[in-house]
Formats: C-alpha cells, structure tokens, sequence
C-alpha cells in the first residue's frame, strides 16, 4: 500500500498537531485551518502537520467525475510548504487507501506521527465509506489517545468559503470573486506553444497556452491579467474561447503582452487573472474587432495601473 511508503516516520521525540485534506486551491477556509494548527502545535510545543491529497477522492471514487483543479498538486504543496508549517506529507489517493478505515488511518497516524491532535474543518470526514465524521473521530482519538478540534466555516460576504464556491466562480468568469476566497489572484501556468499566428496578423501577436487538461479554466471572454515568463512580470491581455469571428472550433488560451517583443516558444508562462473585461463576441469583420482589441488594452493598463 503506496501509504506505508509515502507517510514517514517521525524520528524527532515530539508529537504533531495534524490537519488533513485535498486543500485545493489553498483558499482562505483552508489558510483558516493551517493558522489554527501553528497556534494549537506552538502552544504544545507540537511540529504542525498537514497531509494532502494529490488527488480528489470524487476523481478516484467516480468513473464519471470530472474534477478540475484550482491549483496543479506541485503549486498546491509550495504554497503549503510556504505557509509556516512544519511538515507538509502529500498522500496519493488510491483504491488502496480508499479501503482503509477511519480507525486504521489515525493509527497510522498515531504510529508514524505520534500524532497528539486531529485538526479538521466543520464538514470533514474520512475513512471507508466516509465513516469517519467528527462524532467518530472523536471517540477513535478516545481509544487512541488523540483528541479533535473543528474549525468554524469561513464566510466571504455570506457566501461559504469552499473550493467548490472558488470552482463557481472561475466558471463563470467571476475571478475577482473567486481572488477574494482565495486571498490571491487566480493562475494558470503553461507552455508556450505555436498557434495560427492570427494574433501576429491583427497587431497583436499572442501566446498560444498549453495547459493540463486537469486544470480548472475561467469561462468564455477577455481578462486582464499578469503574466510571468523568464522570471518577469508584464501586464497581459488575456483571450478564453474559441475565436468566434473566425468561426474557430478549439477553444484556446492565448496572452497578449503589453509592451514586450520577443520569442518565448517552448517557454513556461504563468497568467494571474485580475478581472473579467467582457465576454466573446462575434465581429463582422477584422476591423471591428482590431477596434474592440484596442479598447481591450486601454482597459487593461486602466485596470493594472490601479
């Protein structure tokens, strides 16, 4: 079971406050959590633990899940790794530990961890058949000698702080909802590919993105982002669709830099979305949509000079 070869064994003679979840996105319900498992493992002189998931459950579980993920698992584990704790464990989730019960789950974690506290959000659950809710867990540390802390839900403007809501919101183009529950801007990263270069043709010679099929992508429309290559940062026009004008079938990704002449081909791209300008239109012609492209940047400087 890949379990018993991804999980250590703690050599140092502490115990550890320990969190555990998918974490995706890393948003502030999550930051919320890994901020009260320092403050808990300080106040015990506790290492703060959290494992992570690199899979969702549902994808595992379900033939016919389709899950996108807000983050890829490599930026998911460094924006962890940079928040403070002292461990951070990424568990791969399989059949194999699907099976698993909530009671032999924490005592591996008691065996390998010494874990002395379980930290979980308010709608956590674990464990064969999702057995494991809080009740349970509670009398398992009972048995084991570890006790549970829930941590209350955050809220943004009413709206309950999920990676679900953050899912929502990117779909429908909200990314500025969807940065207020992150705490951060939205990204995607990528490879440079070559396109038709009908960008090139128009004055505005565009990055063609290849991302992950598993990523999560903001729905249909023009954004105003940041985009980072060669360890610079641009300001960036930023087009999700399929160039309906020119009756295009693909749906593409592709960044315009502002103020930037060069060949980044085969390069990685990062595109930070700072708000939705306007959805995808139609134009009756290349002049039209030259104009519209070009109130599309004033726009942009406007809003990236804020």
């Amino acid at each position: 079971m890949r379990v018993h070869d991804e999980l250590p064994i703690l050599s140092k003679d502490q115990d550890t406050v320990v969190t555990i979840g998918v974490f995706d996105g890393v948003h502030l319900g999550h930051q919320e959590v890994i901020n009260q498992v320092k403050t808990i493992a300080e106040s015990r002189k506790s290492l703060s633990s959290l494992i992570t998931f690199t899979e969702h459950p549902r994808a595992v579980l379900s033939n016919n899940s389709d899950i996108k993920y807000i983050t890829s698992s490599d930026r998911k584990v460094s924006l962890l790794q940079s928040s403070g704790l002292d461990l951070v464990i990424p568990l791969t989730f399989d059949i194999d530990l699907s099976k698993l019960r909530a009671g032999e789950f924490c005592q591996l974690l008691k065996d390998r961890l010494r874990m002395g506290k379980l930290v979980i959000g308010h709608d956590f659950v674990m464990g064969f058949q999702r057995e494991g809710t809080p009740d349970v867990l509670r009398n398992i540390g009972n048995d084991l000698g570890f006790s549970v802390q829930i941590v209350d839900q955050v809220s943004e403007r009413d709206t309950r702080i999920s990676s679900t809501a953050i899912r929502k919101a990117i779909i429908s183009s909200d990314v500025a909802e969807a940065a207020r529950y992150l705490g951060r801007l939205f990204s995607l990263d990528g490879t440079v590919v070559a396109g038709d270069r009908k960008g090139r043709i128009l004055g505005f010679p565009t990055a063609n993105i290849s991302i992950n099929e598993s990523r999560l992508v903001p729905g249909d429309g023009i954004y105003a982002t940041w985009a980072y290559v060669n360890n610079k940062k641009y300001v960036s026009a930023t087009s999700i669709g399929n160039k309906p004008t020119f009756d295009g079938i693909s749906r593409l990704i592709e960044v315009y830099l502002l103020d930037f002449d060069g060949d980044i081909y085969g390069d990685t791209i990062e595109i930070e979305f700072s708000e939705h300008i306007r959805g995808q239109f139609k134009f009756e012609n290349q002049e039209q949509l030259i104009a519209k492209m070009n109130e599309d940047i004033i726009k942009v400087r406007d809003i990236m000079s804020l």
